[in-house]
Formats: C-alpha cells, sequence, structure tokens
C-alpha cells in the first residue's frame, strides 16, 4: 500500500512541475512562434535535453517533472503486480 501513496504522490508532484516547465521554456522561446513547426520542435527538443545544462533551470524543472511521473508510475505499477 506504501509503494502505491508514493506513486501518486510522485505522479502528482510531477504534473504540477511540468506545467511551470513548459510556461518557462515558451517564455523562453517564443522568438520561435514564427517559425515553421519542425525547427520549433527541434528547439523544444533541444531545450529539454538542456537539462545537462545545470544553469537552465527550464531543463531542470522539465527533466525532474519527467523523471517524477515516469517514477510514480514505476511505483503504481509495481503495486499492481
Amino acid at each position: 500500500m506504501l509503494g502505491l501513496i508514493i506513486g501518486i504522490g510522485l505522479i502528482i508532484i510531477g504534473c504540477f512541475i511540468l506545467p511551470i516547465g513548459f510556461v518557462q521554456l515558451k517564455d523562453e522561446l517564443g522568438d520561435y512562434s514564427d517559425k515553421p513547426l519542425y525547427k520549433r520542435i527541434f528547439v523544444y527538443i533541444i531545450g529539454i535535453i538542456s537539462l545537462l545544462d545545470l544553469s537552465n533551470i527550464t531543463g531542470w524543472l522539465l527533466g525532474i517533472g519527467f523523471l517524477l511521473v515516469i517514477s510514480g508510475f514505476y511505483f503504481v505499477i509495481l503495486f499492481f503486480f
């Protein structure tokens, strides 16, 4: 039962962190709104990969949010199987 509670908690925390990261990413990349879709997707992917750059808070928020959601789902799946 503890695993289920931990998993749901991690998913909720991750779901609160992800939108903050996306809003900050959109604010940083506002210049690219007039570019074609494939260029914007490429820039968003580079922004997410920039998690390794310690000076970029947006990459950290997105990376930690995804990590929390994925690990939360892992805990929930482990509880049921």
